[in-house]
């Protein structure tokens, strides 16, 4: 790598964004099961679908990458990221102290 300041910095925003990730199932998760008692449930389900998500843009990524090269490989996989970012944004999620 040829500057490694860009990778630490990488690496860090990399982590910040995991631990936002992280911290936004588990609210998500606790919205959905509220007062069901189903949290813990509720966490492998979401869970499972997000390992399972992993794990299709794994396959796809390096099947295309092997059949063409990586710059066909990165473009296919940032189109496909950008139908759950857009649908995401037209979610919209109640007030947190307003549910209680």
């Amino acid at each position: 790598w040829p500057n490694y300041w860009a990778l630490g910095a990488t690496q860090v925003f990399d982590g910040i964004g995991g631990g936002c990730l992280d911290l936004m199932l588990k609210l998500y998760s606790h919205l959905l099961s509220r007062r069901t008692g189903h949290y813990n449930l509720n966490m492998a389900i979401v869970n499972t679908w997000k390992k399972l998500g992993g794990l299709v843009g794994i396959a796809i990524g390096s099947a295309i990458a092997t059949e063409k090269s990586y710059e066909v490989a990165f473009p296919v996989l940032a189109g496909v990221a950008i139908f759950p970012a857009l649908f995401s944004l037209g979610v919209s999620t109640p007030d947190l102290k307003s549910l209680d």
